[in-house]
């Protein structure tokens, strides 16, 4: 198994990804109370470690529960949760080369094996 930072169209692709996503975190924190309850507080700063790429797969993968558990829980919201497919794709497959993780941790290839 190969895991890298992928550079240029696919590096910046994966930095629009991550803009949209931080985007609509924040427009979900806004609708859940904003700055001033807790969820909203947490969503922001997931929200804000997307936007600059810092632990990208567990800043999308907690972002994305929280866009589906209104959903989960009746109170619904669709679009909010069919955007948590996006943050679950976006924490398997990472960052990408313009984030802080590439930064943190280098643009290197680490193999392992079998």
């Amino acid at each position: 198994m190969t895991f890298s930072f992928p550079a240029g169209l696919t590096g910046a692709a994966f930095l629009v990804i991550r803009i949209q996503a931080a985007m609509i975190g924040y427009q979900f924190a806004l609708q859940e109370g904003g700055p001033q309850t807790w969820p909203g507080k947490l969503v922001l700063a997931l929200s804000a470690l997307l936007l600059i790429g810092l632990l990208t797969r567990l800043s999308a993968l907690l972002l994305a529960v929280f866009l589906a558990a209104p959903l989960a829980f009746g109170r619904g919201d669709f679009p909010a949760a069919a955007h948590a497919g996006a943050l679950v794709a976006l924490a398997m497959i990472g960052a990408g080369a313009y984030s802080a993780d590439a930064w943190l941790f280098g643009r290197r290839v680490i193999r392992i094996s079998s």
